[in-house]
């Protein structure tokens, strides 16, 4: 991926923007930058919280695991990480950071849901993302860097950007 530019019409400023800058995405909105990390690592616990703990994923940091049966395009990463910054102190009340991130990426709105949901599909996979905005404190072992963010957008993607934008709204 070289990098999307979107300007304004009759404004030399870029409004949005997506570029690999090696290990993480950068994504500006306006005056906003955001560093997404991702990476796709192998299933080293059946149990989900046991990956969790190996993986050093802490409540208040915004990372989290997303299984791949759970991820249909990777709009979906970049959508969940503009919206975390946009909205972060809306969603404020929210402590567990990456559920918040999860809660965004995959368009659920109640987070009961969503831990059944992801339960269920991590153990069904056999890898996943695991995703963050700041990239720190988390082991990366047997992962690696997600670069897979060129796709074309089909009728599923779009309806799953939709879902995410409405459950945002129901959110904040």
């Amino acid at each position: 991926m070289r990098g999307l530019f979107l300007q304004a019409l009759g404004n030399s400023n870029t409004v949005f923007s997506i570029e690999p800058a090696g290990e993480y995405l950068l994504i500006r909105f306006n005056n906003l930058v955001v560093k997404l990390y991702a990476y796709k690592c192998v299933k080293q616990h059946e149990d989900f919280e046991e990956e969790l703990e190996l993986r050093g994923l802490q409540p208040e940091k915004p990372a989290a695991i997303l299984p791949l049966t759970m991820f249909k395009t990777p709009l979906q990463l970049v959508q969940a990480a503009v919206h975390y910054e946009l909205y972060r102190s809306e969603l404020s009340r929210f402590r567990n950071k990456g559920l918040l991130l999860l809660l965004l990426a995959t368009g659920h709105s109640q987070i009961s849901d969503l831990l059944s949901d992801l339960r269920a599909r991590y153990s069904e996979s056999s890898h996943y993302l695991m995703f963050s905005i700041d990239g720190e404190g988390f082991d990366k072992t047997g992962c690696e860097v997600f670069k897979d963010y060129v796709q074309s957008v089909d009728e599923d993607s779009r309806a799953v950007l939709v879902k995410n934008i409405s459950s945002l709204l129901s959110l904040i």
